[in-house]
């Protein structure tokens, strides 16, 4: 793997140092910030308070999305005296408490009618102001370092250097959202396991795979071209089925067409292949399927036309 650069080393080192010093706020906002709250909540007690009641507000975007958040009128009793404060609305439908729940708050010593919802946190084991976006922002942290380490190796030479940190950068992607995800019960975040998975491979490909077997698996993959099934013609007088394949770049243009007859194995249109492009260069002679000029392969060895890996089908099934 050689990554090519298209820009001045230079811009790359500039963006790649714009993200790292982004990645360092996001970490101090993600981590250093929520062992603050101790200090200056040092007058305050933590306490409970009992959710009397909820009040539903809906909402609507632009894109005519509906979602819903939630007041809470609260109770809480200090020294004999209740307070029942009504919440902002600051509860969504994934963290929305039931009536009769009880919910974490700490209030002011001096004035028990000030009062902070709050949430118990996994990094600092104590409860920090429901508001804070700790999460968000470590999620954000990692996100930006994985960015980093794809940008640096355009600059660098060595090949596997080159893949050890494309495929760190990915694997943190892959852990960033699924981690950071569950988390945060943001769940849809685990898309991003996909190129976790593939960081996973490009590690361990250029961590414990010798350089010479790389560079023979990288000369064979060269070699490899995608090609889509863009028509199956049937010859509706000999019943011959002919498969018509493009090479996905071509967007739907018809030049560059191959065909093959074939009543043995089962194509289906948009269907993805890896072809050997080297045993193609014996093909030349046209001919015409279904009003488009394609390029007779009749005599190709099947076993030169694989399905396409699974994992890289779902990257091009949009092809």
């Amino acid at each position: 793997m050689i990554v090519k650069r298209y820009v001045k080393k230079s811009t790359i080192y500039i963006i790649a140092a714009v993200m790292a010093v982004l990645t360092a706020g996001a970490l101090y906002l993600g981590v250093v910030h929520r062992f603050t709250y101790g200090a200056k909540y040092k007058n305050y007690t933590t306490w409970s308070a009992q959710v009397l009641s909820l009040k539903e507000y809906k909402h609507e975007d632009s894109d005519d999305n509906v979602y819903y958040h939630y007041s809470a009128f609260l109770s809480y009793n200090v020294n004999g005296t209740v307070y029942t404060p009504v919440t902002d609305e600051v509860f969504t439908e994934e963290d929305v408490p039931m009536e009769g729940e009880k919910i974490p708050i700490f209030y002011n010593n001096s004035d028990p009618d000030n009062y902070v919802l709050v949430k118990y946190d996994w990094l600092t084991k104590s409860y920090i102001p429901l508001s804070d976006k700790g999460d968000v922002w470590l999620f954000t942290a990692f996100l930006l370092l994985g960015f980093v380490l794809l940008l640096i190796p355009m600059n660098l030479e060595n090949d596997q250097v080159q893949g050890v940190m494309i495929g760190s950068g990915l694997l943190l992607f892959g852990l960033d959202g699924i981690v950071m995800g569950t988390i945060m019960h943001k769940f849809q975040m685990s898309f991003l396991a996909i190129f976790g998975i593939f960081g996973g491979i490009i590690l361990f490909r250029y961590l414990f795979i010798p350089k010479e077997k790389r560079q023979k698996a990288d000369a064979v993959s060269a070699s490899l071209r995608l090609f889509k099934v863009v028509d199956i013609y049937v010859n509706p007088q000999t019943g011959v089925k002919t498969v018509v394949f493009s090479m996905p770049e071509n967007n739907g243009a018809t030049y560059e067409l191959f065909s093959l007859d074939d009543i043995y194995n089962q194509y289906n249109y948009g269907d993805m292949y890896q072809i050997d492009k080297t045993v193609l260069l014996g093909f030349g002679l046209g001919r015409q399927i279904n009003g488009s000029y394609t390029i007779d392969i009749n005599g190709l060895n099947p076993s030169h036309i694989q399905p396409l890996n699974p994992l890289l089908k779902k990257m091009f099934s949009r092809v």
